[in-house]
């Protein structure tokens, strides 16, 4: 195997040959391990009794409003997937869906 071949896995695994690719990957992966890490986290509970981690983060423009924008992937794990009868299991990765104007906890 030659050391272009072993570059071409390389980018493979990090998430693909183009760079836009490679960066929109790391943002993923950094929104993950925030999720989990960050004392800005929380769990959004969604109109339709779904729960799902998520970065809650003030408005540092404004000081005047009590605004706060939400990170969230747009797929991730349910965290009550076994109460809710429609999931089959918790382990699966379900759309989310939040769009502009949702309502959530």
């Amino acid at each position: 195997m030659s050391g272009l071949d072993t570059m071409l896995i390389r980018l493979k695994y990090n998430g693909g040959k183009r760079q836009i690719d490679r960066m929109n990957e790391d943002k993923l992966r950094s929104l993950k391990k925030a999720l989990l890490y960050s004392y800005q986290s929380a769990t959004a509970i969604l109109e339709d009794g779904r729960e799902f981690r998520c970065l809650i983060n003030p408005d540092k423009i404004k000081n005047e409003y009590d605004n706060k924008y939400i990170s969230i992937p747009f797929k991730d794990i349910c965290l009550n997937a076994e109460e809710i009868e429609d999931t089959i299991s918790s382990n699966k990765i379900q759309e989310i869906g939040l769009k502009e104007g949702d309502i959530f906890t």
